[in-house]
């Protein structure tokens, strides 16, 4: 019998977990219909990239409001409002077999950095197919600047795990991951990302879908939503100017207090 609490435990000590045998024969099924359709190529991508966009939004929903999910979710975030922050498939073909080098998600999006990845493997995770490797308990280094961690300068162990599409990885926000190029050009390397936080953060990632706030448990504790596209910063100078005769229309005692 599988134990949340269990669960929570282990991922508690390295913000990162694999479990085997996660998916039951009707969701494999269901994770297999994705895959099939891919190989067809029912989808559309940034250029050449291994992003996918605008395709399989409902198939992606669909697994974010998977129970099981859900409630692993709830335990490891310790929070029972939740919202999906972000649902993407990431492919590694013949048009996009590049090495992906060291990084953490948390440098490239936005929010709350308390966030949880699931990733589903629906064709498989191995270094044939170019699937993903993980550094276990690196969360401990904090936040790393955008573009490759200099793996070279730190102390860290890393696998890349032999899966199949019933297994799922959870890891925080903060874990450093790569990808190696396929080895075998039959294969293509198709993930599911799904990234969860708290409902107390209005922020979504609207990259890859025509994405919105989404709801998957509990209620909404803020008004305040605001999308990755909003969020990027301006290539202009775009500082506010300050007229000394402008009028704001601010409660200054609002925030002032007297040290006495």
């Amino acid at each position: 019998m599988f134990n949340n609490n269990q669960s929570s435990d282990l991922f508690n000590k390295e913000k990162f977990l694999i479990i085997k045998n996660f998916f039951n024969y009707q969701e494999v099924l269901f994770i297999s219909k994705i895959k099939d359709q891919i190989y067809k190529n029912n989808f559309k991508r940034i250029e050449n990239t291994r992003f996918v966009v605008n395709s399989f939004n409902d198939e992606i929903l669909q697994l974010a409001n998977n129970k099981k999910i859900v409630d692993l979710v709830k335990i490891l975030l310790m929070n029972q409002k939740l919202s999906l922050y972000m649902g993407r498939i990431l492919i590694k073909d013949e048009k996009s077999n590049a090495n992906i080098t060291p990084h953490q998600d948390v440098a490239y999006f936005h929010g709350t950095p308390n966030k949880l990845n699931i990733f589903i493997f629906v064709t498989g995770n191995s270094l044939e197919n170019g699937g993903l490797s993980f550094a276990p308990n690196t969360s401990k280094y904090g936040l790393m600047p955008q573009g490759n961690i200099p793996v070279e300068n730190f102390k860290y162990n890393y696998l890349c795990p032999n899966l199949n599409s019933n297994d799922v990885i959870i890891s925080d926000f903060y874990t450093w991951h790569w990808s190696n190029k396929i080895t075998n050009s039959r294969h293509k390397r198709v993930i599911i990302q799904l990234t969860f936080q708290s409902s107390e953060c209005g922020s979504y990632c609207d990259l890859y879908s025509k994405n919105k706030p989404i709801l998957i448990s509990g209620v909404w504790k803020t008004r305040n939503f605001f999308s990755l596209k909003e969020s990027q910063a301006s290539n202009k100078d775009n500082t506010p100017q300050i007229n000394i005769n402008q009028s704001f229309n601010v409660d200054e005692i609002k925030y002032t207090i007297n040290y006495t």
